[in-house]
């Protein structure tokens, strides 16, 4: 025979092909596959605690023993044999309202604390060994027994049946969301993705916003002098977004540097200027704009003009980057 039940059930249970039934062939003659169909709305997305609350919270439902459930006849299978959980105590209404139906309870593989215990009409507790096998299917709050009779009675005289458990109210779905190709993903909420402020683009990483780091950002490469061993060099840090321009000037004594056209939209007019003489003389910024900046030899009691050279580096603070210097821990969100 090419198949059976039994055979297809586990060896679906077990994510194996079914295209033979044993003894043809077994278990571990079937290919491997992905056989059981989840969807996302199946899949739990909050932390269930291994340790079941004693109290409702927003995650879990407390059905306690002092607010045990009275679970619900299936009346479409004889015998009081199936029953199942719902919030609709009308058994002829509960029949076909599926809204009102309780699922989705917290199994012991969360912690031994979430095992479902059964009780009969008359509160006795019926352990898990009792003979009439009873089972809780707790995807879809379904009680079944597979024997008409228990330990001390049958099923039907010991009806109604209630649990005390605990069922899963938390959130559902997966992750979901869409978003801008190369752009990083984040968690807009516990279950949904969208873009963040970092862009890649081949080995770039571009990032709309402020960088904030809790040890330091450094370039780390191989060395490039000694084989084996690599190079790190870390960044420059003060309290503020700095910028510079560097760069040397000669002339007959008042030397006009311009700097780049761009500047004075770019830095705030405060920047600084720190001059470096190539000569046996006095240098000084005589002028600054935010244009540029004009350098002049100190006189002296000889009215000559003489020949000057000099390297310059010039500081800016970064326009429309403001930097909060110290923070308290709670806001700096780090």
């Amino acid at each position: 025979m090419s198949w059976n039940k039994t055979d297809r059930s586990f060896k679906t249970l077990i994510n194996r092909r079914t295209t033979n039934a044993e003894p043809s062939k077994y278990w571990y003659n079937e290919k491997n596959d992905l056989t059981i169909d989840i969807h996302s709305s199946e899949i739990k997305t909050d932390t269930i605690p291994s340790t079941p609350p004693g109290a409702d919270t927003a995650v879990v439902d407390v059905y306690a023993y002092a607010a045990r459930l009275t679970l619900i006849e299936d009346t479409s299978v004889p015998g009081k044999m199936t029953w199942f959980a719902s919030s609709e105590s009308n058994t002829t209404l509960a029949q076909t309202d599926e809204a009102a139906r309780l699922k989705d309870w917290i199994s012991d593989k969360y912690g031994d604390g979430y095992a479902i215990a059964l009780y009969d009409g008359s509160d006795v507790q019926i352990p898990y060994s009792d003979a009439s096998g009873w089972y809780f299917d707790y995807p879809t709050g379904i009680l079944s027994f597979a024997n008409a009779s228990t330990d001390s009675g049958s099923v039907s005289s010991r009806a109604p049946y209630k649990i005390v458990g605990y069922r899963y109210i938390g959130s559902k779905g997966g992750s979901s969301g869409s978003g801008t190709p190369g752009t990083l993903s984040k968690w807009a909420s516990s279950t949904t993705l969208g873009d963040s402020i970092a862009a890649e683009s081949g080995a770039i990483l571009t990032i709309t916003g402020t960088l904030r780091t809790t040890v330091g950002k450094s370039f780390y490469i191989p060395h490039p002098t000694k084989a084996g061993w690599n190079l790190e060099h870390g960044c420059l840090e003060g309290p503020e977004n700095g910028i510079y321009q560097r760069g040397y000037c000669e002339g007959i004594e008042d030397c006009v540097v311009k700097l780049p056209d761009y500047w004075g939209k770019l830095s705030e007019n405060d920047y600084t200027i720190h001059l470096t003489s190539c000569g046996n003389y006095s240098l000084y910024v005589s002028h600054q704009d935010a244009d540029g900046f004009i350098v002049s030899r100190c006189k002296t009691w000889k009215p000559r003009r003489k020949y000057i050279k000099f390297s310059f580096i010039v500081v800016g603070n970064r326009v429309g980057a403001p930097m909060q210097i110290e923070t308290e821990v709670t806001s700096i969100g780090l």
